[in-house]
C-alpha cells in the first residue's frame, strides 16, 4: 500500500509565479491552472511575463489607434524574452507618454470652450451643456 504524503507535491516554477502574482494584485487574478497556460506555449515565468507583457501593448495600441495590431511569435530562449520584453516596455512608455499628453491637450480643449462660453455672455444652453 503506497502512504499517503504527508506535505503536497512542490509546485511548479510557473505554478509559484502565478501564485504570486495574484498575491500582488487584489485588483485582477490570473488563471493559475498551469494547463490553462499550457494551451498558450507558456511553460515558464518569464514566458509568462512576456505573454502579459505584449498583451498589454495590443491593448495600449488599440486604445490609442482604436485597432488591434498582432502580434509576433514568442521568442525561443531566456535572453531573447528579456530583450524583448524590454523592448516591449519601452514601447508601451512612450505610448503612455503619448495617451497622457493627448488626454492632457483634450483637458485644456475642453477647459478653454468652457471659458468662452462662460465669458460670452449667453449663458449655457442644455445643448451647451450636454455637449461639455
Amino acid at each position: 500500500m503506497k502512504a499517503i504524503p504527508k506535505t503536497p507535491p512542490p509546485l511548479s516554477p510557473l505554478a509559484e509565479y502565478l501564485k504570486s502574482k495574484n498575491a500582488e494584485s487584489p485588483m485582477w487574478q490570473l488563471v493559475e491552472d498551469t494547463s490553462h497556460w499550457a494551451e498558450y506555449g507558456i511553460y515558464t515565468p518569464l514566458q509568462l511575463d512576456w505573454y502579459l507583457q505584449i498583451n498589454c501593448l495590443v491593448e495600449m495600441n488599440k486604445d490609442a489607434h482604436g485597432c488591434k495590431h498582432g502580434w509576433h511569435d514568442m521568442p525561443k530562449t531566456d535572453e531573447l524574452l528579456r530583450a524583448d520584453i524590454d523592448d516591449m516596455q519601452g514601447d508601451i512608455d512612450r505610448l503612455s507618454e503619448s495617451m497622457r499628453k493627448d488626454f492632457e491637450d483634450e483637458q485644456r480643449e475642453i477647459e478653454a470652450e468652457k471659458q468662452a462660453l462662460k465669458s460670452s455672455g449667453s449663458g449655457f444652453t442644455i445643448g451647451e451643456i450636454c455637449s461639455l
